[in-house]
């Protein structure tokens, strides 16, 4: 499941929601495992709404680790917005990085 805890108690979802599930997939991409994958959708359910996560990979650390986690909070007023996970020092490295790696296409004859 790929909605927040707030969709299983009140169907009130924000923008922040989909915070909280590009959170998910993160980690679901790097780790081939969904952060709270239970034995059945009943226990993957129960384990979003006690924030249960499973153990989260030694690779996540630092920065990474403090954003996936902020993204993952329960109650979604505590959660970053896309602006500010975008403004963030994490992605201002990564974007920096990329504009420094990218390179211009040729010019059209």
């Amino acid at each position: 499941s790929y909605s927040p805890p707030e969709a299983q108690t009140q169907n009130h979802m924000t923008f922040k929601s989909d915070v909280w599930s590009l959170g998910v997939i993160i980690i679901e991409m790097i780790t081939g495992s969904h952060p709270y994958a239970g034995i059945s959708m009943d226990e993957t359910v129960q384990n979003i709404k006690q924030n249960k996560i499973n153990q989260i990979p030694s690779t996540f650390h630092g920065d990474l680790k403090e954003m996936i986690l902020a993204m993952l909070t329960v109650d979604p007023n505590k959660r970053p917005s896309a602006e500010e996970l975008l403004s963030s020092d994490l992605m201002e490295v990564q974007a920096l990085s990329c504009l420094q790696t990218m390179q211009t296409p040729p010019k059209e004859k």
